[in-house]
């Protein structure tokens, strides 16, 4: 299994590259098992916002030491538990739990939407970049401190900006617009701070 990482540079002081370190890249839409594998992952990600650090770990090792392809039984196994994998105390670098769900469903969708409608679009791909987009925002805490409705609102309007011809500009636009003309938002300048930061996270 491959795992999302970082790359790395090492720069001269002119610039210029000297070296470059890719690990485990995001190119898991190309593995044989990719639907599995992305599942695996958003586990992984939600153990880890719901109950800390830890129990995300337990899931990663897990994951990771295992052999060949993943299959759907996979996901019939209990869940490890994090001192059987010889770490302790894991509950003292837990993470406090997120009100908020990552939006892997919607922006699934948005992926899925533009690959019908844009034929030159690899849905795959697609799926991955919005995977990622969404994982990169729930980690960024861009919509905690939203109630329920107004994150749903944020996720909607990101779903439709990060497939425009400018997603920056249509994402900061839409943050003054919550401002100036709120509708239905319960907390307008919320909502308006989370897409601002969604654009800072995603780098629009």
């Amino acid at each position: 299994m491959q795992r999302r990482g970082r790359d790395r540079q090492e720069l001269r002081p002119s610039g210029h590259p000297t070296a470059l370190v890719a690990h485990a890249p995001p190119l898991t839409h190309l593995l044989p098992d990719a639907d599995v594998v992305r599942r695996a992952e958003q586990d992984i990600s939600r153990a880890h916002h719901r109950a800390g650090s830890g129990a995300g770990m337990a899931l990663f090792i897990d994951d990771t030491c295992r052999q060949g392809e993943l299959a759907e039984e996979f996901f019939d196994r209990a869940a490890p538990e994090p001192p059987a994998l010889g770490e302790a105390p894991w509950h003292a670098r837990a993470m406090p739990p997120s009100a908020v769900d990552p939006p892997f469903d919607q922006f699934l969708v948005a992926a899925d939407s533009v690959a019908r409608a844009r034929p030159e679009v690899d849905l795959m791909l697609a799926r991955e970049v919005f995977l990622e987009a969404a994982t990169l925002l729930h980690n960024g805490l861009a919509l905690d401190g939203l109630g329920a409705e107004d994150a749903q609102a944020v996720v909607a309007g990101l779903c439709v900006d990060l497939v425009s011809e400018d997603p920056g500009a249509a994402v900061r636009a839409r943050a003054e617009a919550a401002s100036r003309s709120p509708g239905d938002l319960l907390d307008p300048q919320g909502v308006s701070a989370a897409y601002l930061s969604a654009a800072a996270i995603l780098q629009l």
